[in-house]
């Protein structure tokens, strides 16, 4: 268990089996209700190692404690299903339950003006992007800083299905406020060029892996 007391404790899962929980150790560790073998620690890298390169102990080099936690069961093998948020960092972590592990790049590398204090996974989510505008509540701040979080997290090319269901919501709902604005059409414009280059690599892979299995398949035969 945690050497330190918890931060963090969410149930995880529709069958409420496994507890996910942070502590103060710096560690994030799943635990199963049921089964104590299935309990261990989600990997962080290669720390041990890279603690002895540099001759520092391995808690240094860890994340520091996480202060908000959210994850989704659903299709958790295709995706990094977990994001948690640290203290004193400024990016939001991505995690895959199923790998036990965390992903090698932030989802937010560029969003670092402020400390990231909550993350969140749930149908909410309309709700806090659509009172993003001016009209709704919002600000020109709040829309331009999420459109640039758009745009970081497309450059990144990973996590693809989860930036879209963000970029989706985001313009099914603040679309005519940045057609309105001059600077917002401009970023508007590169984040779709972006997209577009996106989907054509991305493209160009499928079809790469569809001839090459096409080759085994004949040459199998």
């Amino acid at each position: 268990g945690h050497s330190a007391p918890p931060t963090v404790t969410r149930f995880y899962g529709a069958s409420c089996e496994t507890i996910l929980t942070a502590g103060h150790d710096r560690s994030l560790r799943s635990f199963c209700v049921f089964k104590d073998e299935r309990s261990k620690e989600l990997s962080q890298g290669s720390i041990l190692s890279k603690s002895k390169k540099l001759n520092v102990s391995a808690e240094e080099l860890k994340l520091s404690p996480v202060t908000a936690l959210a994850a989704e069961e659903i299709r958790e093998r295709e995706w990094c299903n977990m994001m948690t948020a640290h203290a004193g960092d400024k990016h939001v972590r991505l995690w895959s339950t199923c790998n036990s592990s965390l992903s090698s790049k932030p989802l937010v590398p560029k969003l670092n003006t402020v400390v990231v204090s909550a993350v969140c996974l749930t149908p909410m989510l309309d709700l806090e992007l659509q009172s993003l505008s001016p009209s709704d509540g919002g600000s020109h701040e709040l829309v331009e800083g999420f459109l640039n979080f758009l745009g970081a997290a497309h450059a990144l090319r990973t996590s693809f299905d989860l930036v879209q269901a963000y970029t989706n919501v985001f313009l099914k709902y603040n679309r005519q406020y940045l057609m309105e604005t001059a600077s917002l059409r401009e970023k508007l414009a590169e984040l779709r060029n972006l997209h577009k280059d996106q989907w054509a690599d991305l493209q160009r892979r499928i079809q790469e892996v569809v001839c090459v299995t096409n080759f085994l398949k004949n040459v199998a035969l």
